[in-house]
């Protein structure tokens, strides 16, 4: 019998159960930071973010990718606070929704993670300065290197397609 075919699911039952233990103590209220309008990327190629602030619980964003003017993608996000602790929800446009565990809240970074989850497994936001935020997202919990960064500068509400 291979004792080691339980290990790796019994190992992120265990991350998952941690990091919900974690999660339980962190301020939603701390990620107010990243209320506001978002906008990456250059001239032919834009990725978008709006984020409600913190109120009951719950922070919404959206996210809309643009590639030559032509919408190619979008997300429903939202951050929330439930009795398991902080969840990240990610409702990406033709994909199911993934839940990630909040491990980190401050006023400086927001890291979430789902390791039995394909790609990705970390999600992680940085505020830069009050203007600027680096969103990473890697491919395993335990990456050094993401997958993708994108470098967000802050933008007037509606005004993110002049970007």
């Amino acid at each position: 019998m291979n004792c080691f075919r339980y290990f790796i699911p019994l190992v992120a039952v265990m991350t998952l159960a941690t990091a919900s233990l974690r999660a339980q103590q962190l301020d939603l209220d701390a990620a107010n930071w990243l209320a506001g309008c978002w906008s990456a990327g250059s001239s032919e190629r834009v990725v978008e973010e709006q984020w409600m602030a913190p109120r009951g619980d719950l922070l919404v964003g959206m996210s809309r990718s643009i590639r030559d003017g032509v919408a190619t993608g979008h997300e429903f996000l939202l951050i929330r606070r439930t009795d398991g602790g902080v969840i990240l929800s990610a409702h990406p446009s033709g994909q199911q929704p993934a839940d990630f565990v909040g491990t980190v809240v401050t006023d400086q970074t927001l890291r979430f993670v789902n390791p039995s989850h394909d790609f990705p497994q970390k999600i992680e936001y940085h505020r830069i300065s009050q203007d600027q935020v680096t969103a990473k997202v890697f491919g395993e919990v335990d990456a050094e290197t993401p997958a993708f960064e994108l470098q967000f500068e802050r933008v007037p509400c509606g005004a993110a397609e002049g970007h």
